[in-house]
């Protein structure tokens, strides 16, 4: 399959297409994983963030909320619609970014798989994807509302340093979701 061309367009809080945005967004992260799409602008206007639309021949397919520190940028959300997901939009829109900020590492992070999980082949799946994009493990992970994600890095090893004060910074615009803390244990299971 021919990987498609995707463009990264800048989006603001009063674009006409915040309800394509917003169910987009409630169909590709649970209820605890989600904010709202104004929240993601709210969100990004406080931080040196972007939220771009993924776009393929003009249709939005997809958005990204993108977070930027010294040395280290975070995909917060990365989400394509669901009737254009497995056509290479998301590995497509990862390259695209990567090439507008080529001197960042960038970072993101997922459930991690746990086998107790009814959502466990889409969890190893993501992971899947994600290392075939050229993302790494860094044996780390993140909290957001008290949930706990695996974090890779591309390229590696991850910058301790720089993604520990970008997530001082994500924590000061989110202290009610997002943790403050680098974790180097993984989830416990039963």
């Amino acid at each position: 399959m021919k990987e498609p061309t995707v463009t990264l367009c800048q989006l603001a809080p009063d674009t006409a297409e915040l309800d394509k945005l917003e169910k987009i967004n409630r169909d590709a992260f649970p209820s605890e994983e989600q904010l709202s799409v104004p929240e993601m602008f709210r969100y990004a206007a406080r931080t040196d963030s972007a939220m771009l639309g993924i776009y393929a021949d003009a249709e939005l397919v997809g958005f990204l909320l993108f977070t930027r520190g010294q040395g280290v940028g975070y995909v917060f959300y990365l989400a394509v619609a669901r009737a254009e997901r497995s056509r290479g939009y998301g590995a497509a829109a990862l390259r695209a970014l990567a090439a507008l900020y080529p001197d960042l590492q960038l970072t993101l992070d997922f459930e991690p798989p746990d086998p107790t999980a009814e959502n466990q082949s889409q969890r190893l799946r993501r992971k899947a994807f994600y290392l075939r994009c050229g993302f790494c493990e860094t044996g780390c992970y993140t909290r957001l509302n008290r949930l706990q994600f695996e974090l890779v890095c591309k390229p590696a090893p991850l910058n301790v340093p720089a993604f520990c004060a970008l997530l001082q910074t994500m924590h000061a615009a989110l202290p009610d979701k997002m943790s403050a803390t680098l974790e180097r244990r993984p989830p416990s299971q039963p």
